[in-house]
Parts: structure tokens; sequence; C-alpha cells
């Protein structure tokens, strides 16, 4: 009897584990914007331009990294030596 009651104990677990899976699932749907699990190709567009936007921008200040480091017009370029240098400062 007790081996029985075990049984149905587990097998009730089991049961209520599959439908908390089965409700997770449903409402992991409905709380994304993917319509179905399995429709990869949307994320996997979407990871492709966030990529490419991403090196776009990195590229870009880049560029502009390089240009204000190599201005050749700049006014003073030993003005913050100056300043670091100064001992009565």
């Amino acid at each position: 009897m007790e081996e029985n009651n075990k049984k149905v104990w587990i097998v009730g677990v089991i049961i209520v584990v599959v439908v908390l899976l089965f409700l997770g699932y449903v409402y992991g749907i409905k709380k994304g914007d993917m319509s179905n699990l399995f429709n990869y190709k949307q994320g996997y567009r979407r990871g492709q331009s966030d990529l490419q936007s991403a090196q776009g921008e990195a590229a870009q200040k880049a560029v502009e990294a390089a240009a204000e480091e190599a201005n050749p017009f700049e006014v003073d370029p030993y003005e913050s030596v100056k300043d670091a240098l100064n001992p009565f400062k």
C-alpha cells in the first residue's frame, strides 16, 4: 500500500511539472515579440542589423578620434603638457 502511494505522488509531481512547463512555454510566447518559438530568422536578422550598426558606430568613432589626434591646425598642442609640467600650479 505504501509503495502504491509513493508511485501516485511521483506521477502527480511529474504531471504538475509538465503542466507548469507548458504554461511557462505559452506565457513566454505570448509575452515575447516572436509569434513562434522556432521563428529564429527574425531574431537573426535583428542581430545582424544590430551588429552592423554597432560596427558602423565604432568605425565612425575611430575616424573621429584619428581626425582629432592628427589635427595639424591645433593652436597650441603643448598646452596640456605645459599645465602638467608647471610646478607652480
